[in-house]
C-alpha cells in the first residue's frame, strides 16, 4: 500500500509541475513602455549637397562620376569612362524628391551630347542615359 501511495504522490507532483509550466507559457508577457516627455530635435533634411564620388555603369560601360551639388540643387562635375579614361564635363540639377537631371557636355565646344535622368534612393542613383545624336537610351546605375 505504501508503494501505491508513493506512486500516487509522485504522479500528483509531476502533474502539478507540468500544469504550472503550461500555465506560465500562457501568461502574457508584460512589457514596460514609457514615452519620453522631452521634445526631440527635428532633424533637418540636408538633401544631397556637397561632393559625391559615384561608381557604376551606363549599360555595360563602367564609369566613375565626381559631382558637386550646391545648396540650390545645381550639379557640376565630370565623369570618366574608366576603361578608356575619356572624361566628360557634366552639369544639371538635383530635386529635393531625389530626381536627378544631368547633361554631359563635349569638352571642346560644350555641346550637350547626352542626358542622365534618374532618381536617387539612399546611396544609389539609377535611371536612363540618352545619347543626343541618335536618341539611343541605356540604363545606368551609380553607387556612392
Amino acid at each position: 500500500m505504501a508503494l501505491v501511495l508513493a506512486v500516487v504522490v509522485a504522479l500528483a507532483a509531476v502533474g502539478y509541475i507540468v500544469y504550472s509550466n503550461h500555465k506560465k507559457q500562457q501568461e502574457p508577457i508584460q512589457e514596460t513602455y514609457t514615452e519620453s516627455t522631452e521634445e526631440q530635435p527635428v532633424q533637418e533634411d540636408k538633401g544631397y549637397t556637397g561632393q559625391h564620388h559615384l561608381l557604376g555603369n551606363i549599360s555595360q560601360y563602367p564609369i566613375a562620376m565626381d559631382i558637386y551639388v550646391d545648396d540650390d540643387g545645381n550639379i557640376s562635375g565630370q565623369y570618366t569612362y574608366t576603361k578608356h579614361g575619356y572624361s566628360m564635363d557634366i552639369d544639371g540639377t538635383y530635386s529635393s524628391n531625389g530626381h536627378i537631371f544631368i547633361q554631359e557636355r563635349e569638352p571642346r565646344q560644350g555641346l550637350v551630347t547626352g542626358v542622365f535622368e534618374g532618381d536617387r534612393e539612399g546611396n544609389v542613383v539609377r535611371g536612363t542615359f540618352t545619347r543626343t545624336k541618335d536618341g539611343k537610351k541605356m540604363q545606368f546605375i551609380l553607387n556612392e
